[in-house]
């Protein structure tokens, strides 16, 4: 059964340079020990390790959405017999900071211990030698416990090649970028909303001009649908008077010629009688 290693052995081992080497005891709490930031950080504008020395001060933070690799100032040489477990700082996630690394430290491991931080807030985050990021618990492990042979893990002196390689192609998310591209979103969005209204507005104000002016064109069919019929209806009136006076004037017209005959007929009689008369 693991046992955990308390707070006088803590002391004991940072003093007499065994498990802990380079530590302080002031870092020594109860059961955990707190670990240190070195003044070795590895970040993206620089693209390669550097002291905190050498970086201008105004570029020692941790940027919002910047990942930057740091070493602890301690190092560690556990025995067989010894796992380690890390805890990151409460105050460093009120900071706005998420530790990452491996949190489960094996037996025989020699070395610093290599964390990242990544800063997922609106602020910078000061780099600062010295500063506490993880707290670690100590173990003492049983033979049956380990389970065969111990094999040492690779050890850590400073940042890893491929970490280097790394760091170099890395570009931060910039929250700041996208806060703007949010802010921009936002906007066009609010455009298109006042477009949209707009339009609506100058719809339904043609719609209702047009049902006025399609009201007005009714009315004004209607009218001359009315003045259509009436003179249709006129028309009729007028027709049938000229019929009426030419059916009267053809009947004047036969009235003329027959009184003509009669008076032909009556001429020619009188004309037959009073010719022999004044001749005999």
């Amino acid at each position: 059964m693991a046992t955990l290693i308390g707070g006088e052995r803590l002391r004991r081992a940072v003093a007499d340079q065994t498990f802990i080497k380079g530590g302080d005891a002031t870092s020594v709490e109860n059961i955990k020990y707190d670990f240190r930031m070195s003044d070795r950080v590895l970040k993206a504008a620089f693209g390669q390790p550097m002291s905190l020395g050498e970086i201008p001060q105004e570029k020692r933070f941790v940027d919002p959405g910047e990942a930057v690799f740091v070493l602890t100032q301690e190092r560690l040489d556990l025995p067989e017999d010894m796992i380690a477990t890390l805890t990151p700082k409460r105050k460093l996630a009120h900071g706005g900071i998420l530790v990452l690394g491996g949190f489960a430290i094996d037996p025989l491991y020699k070395g610093v211990i290599l964390l990242g931080l990544y800063n997922f807030s609106s602020t910078p985050f000061p780099l600062r030698a010295g500063k506490k990021v993880v707290a670690a618990l100590f173990y003492e492990v049983s033979l049956e416990e380990r389970q065969g042979d111990s094999i040492a893990p690779q050890m850590i002196d400073d940042f890893p090649d491929e970490l280097v390689s790394l760091i170099r192609n890395y570009r931060p998310i910039e929250l700041k970028g996208l806060e703007d591209s949010v802010e921009n979103l936002k906007r066009e969005l609010n455009n298109l909303r006042v477009d949209l209204t707009t339009d609506k507005t100058w719809k339904d104000e043609f719609k209702s001009s047009l049902e006025q002016h399609n009201s007005q064109l009714g009315k004004l069919i209607d009218s001359l649908q009315e003045e259509r019929d009436a003179r249709i209806r006129d028309d009729e009136r007028l027709s049938t008077k000229i019929e009426s006076m030419s059916n009267m004037f053809i009947g004047l017209r036969w009235g003329w010629i027959a009184i003509g005959a009669a008076v032909t007929a009556v001429l020619g009689g009188l004309m037959g009688y009073i010719i022999p008369k004044l001749f005999s």
